[in-house]
């Protein structure tokens, strides 16, 4: 088992969020596959929190992008150029302190601003202190597979197949917001990442995953973060308590699809947050509306531990059609 401090970040909205100038001109630029890293976050840690910026105009553009934590403006900045439609991973570096917004453990909100004259679009996360009760999770076993649908309260969906077989990994990912639609298939071989987009017949080849876009890497730390096999049921129930502090907390049983399951739940402030845990000790499903009133749903579904995986299915060549175009991003 792996024993931690830790605060639970809620899970990301995928949802596509764009960014539209205050003259009405835009949009400007488009946010896309947040990420908070590490995950969890603990106050007076450092963490570096990322999201895809993506150029909607139909020129060249250079943009200031600066981070604010609920209210605390200017904390770090970073400027990109991104030609027409291009989309670039936009990384802002961010300590919880008094200084910089927090004064103590609980909710909190990101915000990241379009400067000159963009609004402001922002996440939800929750610090708590390094000293509070500590979050014991299980180990997963070297082989897993789960299958993951998540959709929202303004009709995003996404639905994403996961592989996991030692350091190696296959990411199968298909999301529908609004108007856009995407299709990718992620892979890490244990040498070199790969992501496969169907509708441009291109591969790009990374020399490490940390260098691509990836939208389920999300969906992957939430299903590890909830992960209580050989946990407790005392010491799963004193980690959701501690995350709780400072909000409404209430647990009981609650069937999902069949699935004997307790339900967790943390009201903060008008923002509600729940988890099923199944009685195998997995993560089955997550609910949260914010304050504002948006929500999303995922559901784990298809879960098999200590499952047999063929490598076959990491093998890039194997699973593009001849012709395909590979791009050498290394």
């Amino acid at each position: 088992m792996k024993l931690s401090r830790i605060v639970l970040i809620g899970l990301l909205s995928m949802a596509l969020i764009t960014v539209v100038a205050c003259g009405g001109e835009g949009p400007y630029v488009s946010f896309s596959n947040w990420s908070v890293s590490p995950n969890p976050v603990v106050v007076g840690n450092p963490v570096t929190i990322s999201v895809d910026a993506t150029n909607n105009n139909s020129t060249t553009e250079t943009f200031t992008f600066k981070l604010s934590v609920d209210g605390v403006s200017d904390i770090d900045t970073s400027v990109v150029t991104l030609a027409p439609g291009a989309t670039q991973k936009v990384s802002f570096n961010y300590t919880p302190t008094v200084a910089v917004g927090v004064d103590h453990p609980g909710n909190y909100q990101i915000g990241i601003q379009q400067y000159p004259d963009g609004g402001a679009v922002g996440l939800n996360f929750n610090v708590i202190e390094a000293t509070e009760a500590p979050w014991e999770t299980g180990e997963l076993p070297a082989n897993y597979k789960f299958f993951v649908e998540w959709s929202d309260s303004i009709g995003g969906i996404v639905e994403m197949q996961y592989w996991a077989k030692g350091d190696k990994w296959r990411m199968d990912w298909s999301s529908n917001e609004g108007d856009i639609e995407s299709e990718r298939l992620l892979i890490y071989d244990e040498q070199f990442a790969y992501v496969y987009m169907p509708a441009m017949a291109q591969v790009i080849k990374y020399s490490s995953p940390s260098q691509m876009s990836n939208p389920g890497m999300p969906y992957t730390q939430e299903f590890e973060i909830y992960y209580f096999v050989n946990v407790s049921e005392a010491t799963i129930l004193a980690g959701f308590e501690a995350v709780c502090s400072g909000g409404t907390f209430t647990y009981g049983q609650e069937d999902v699809n069949v699935q004997s399951c307790t339900k967790f739940t943390c009201n903060s402030d008008g923002d509600v947050s729940s988890k099923w845990i199944s009685d195998n000790g997995w993560l089955v499903r997550v609910e949260r509306t914010t304050q504002s009133g948006y929500a999303y749903t995922m559901q784990y579904s298809n879960i098999e531990l200590n499952a047999d995986i063929e490598d076959s299915i990491f093998d890039i060549a194997l699973l593009v059609p001849e012709g395909t175009e590979l791009i050498d991003a290394q």
